[in-house]
């Protein structure tokens, strides 16, 4: 899972567009395409919403992604982002059902 660091890297490091309508599958989300050496390369984050107290909120306008930084016992660091924003130091409380979605930084 992608550290504060990474996620932050991560939106540092790519252009983003938001999508209505990913490769005509009707489905909403991010399309993050990485800069120079790999323009080629991009990651698709679908906008899930989150399930917060027995409760799905919001699929198909935003999404909130987990990092595997813990900044304390009740709260960790996620990306946040919608149609026209994108978090990536958020925070909220570990309770809130976010997706998890494995990205690896690779180094040359």
């Amino acid at each position: 899972m992608p550290t504060t660091e990474e996620m932050k890297a991560l939106y540092d490091n790519t252009t983003n567009v938001w999508t209505d309508n990913y490769n005509n599958t009707g489905i909403k989300g991010r399309i993050f395409t990485g800069k120079g050496d790999y323009a080629n390369s991009s990651l698709f984050l679908l906008a899930a919403g989150d399930f917060n107290d027995s409760s799905y909120y919001n699929g198909g306008s935003y999404g909130s992604y987990w990092s595997s930084t813990l900044i304390s016992s009740t709260g960790g660091c996620s990306l946040f982002f919608g149609s026209g924003y994108v978090n990536p130091q958020g925070y909220d409380y570990r309770y809130a059902g976010y997706p998890v979605r494995a990205v690896r930084a690779v180094s040359e």
